[in-house]
């Protein structure tokens, strides 16, 4: 994690015409909130200028990706100008993303191809084999934002690049006076990646979604009921026998 500057979307929007309201009533206005201190933006625009808000947004300074909703597909736009699609496909019983760059290799998943080309990959084996890569799993994560993620997601999200973020200056003046290390939510590797431990079972690299089953699954709740079971017999047996021998002492 790594602390930054604030982006400054406001004026890139004015820039382009656009401006920041809490309700969106004219084609001209777009809405988002800032969610303490993070790495991302969701933004709200009128469906017909999704598509213009979210090539704005990409040029401005500290946006390293912009994602926008088109139903069936998603949009992603790079501030070089690149942009490209992804889509959920089936590929035998695994779970499978194409990737069509329009413009240039907004991810880098093509080698350095700029050329247009439609590729498939497998979510299993994108997930491993992008691990050490500038975006961890990235197929995966850009679809389920938008499609399973989150229940009623806003039409284009921002991942700041490393050493930006986006907050409001009180609870920045907050942070700084308590002190903090840097943020979190972007889709860069620093901001993605963590350590996932257990102390009961085997875990193996594992996406968000995954290491929450593994936190709060069924399994996982079995185990702690029956760990606190085992404790509370522990503590409870010596008292229940001190107590008898008690009562048997007649004391």
């Amino acid at each position: 994690m790594k602390k930054g500057r604030n982006v400054a979307l406001d004026n890139q929007l004015r820039n382009c015409g656009y401006q920041r309201s809490r309700r969106i009533q004219r084609a001209d206005e777009v809405a988002y909130s800032l969610a303490g201190i993070i790495g991302s933006v969701a933004v709200n625009a009128r469906p017909e200028r999704v598509d213009a808000v979210a090539r704005c947004l990409a040029q401005a300074d500290g946006v390293d990706l912009v994602f926008s909703d088109r139903g069936d597909r998603v949009a992603i736009r790079s501030p070089d100008g690149g942009e490209a699609e992804v889509w959920p496909t089936v590929s035998g019983t695994s779970e499978a993303f194409t990737y069509r760059n329009l413009r240039g290799d907004p991810l880098g998943l093509l080698g350095g191809e700029e050329t247009a080309a439609t590729r498939s990959f497998d979510q299993a084996s994108l997930f491993r084999a992008s691990l050490d890569d500038a975006y961890p799993d990235p197929l995966h994560r850009i679809w389920r934002a938008f499609h399973g993620a989150v229940r009623e997601p806003s039409p284009i999200l921002l991942s700041l690049s490393d050493g930006h973020e986006a907050s409001y200056r009180s609870v920045r003046a907050l942070a700084w006076l308590r002190g903090r290390a840097g943020t979190h939510g972007s889709m860069t590797q620093s901001a993605s990646l963590g350590v996932f431990t257990s102390n009961w079972r085997d875990v193996d690299d594992v996406d968000s979604w995954q290491a929450h089953d593994a936190l709060f699954g069924p399994a996982t709740m079995d185990a702690a009921h029956r760990l606190s079971t085992a404790r509370s017999l522990r503590i409870v047996t010596p008292v229940a026998s001190a107590a008898a021998a008690a009562d048997l002492s007649g004391q």
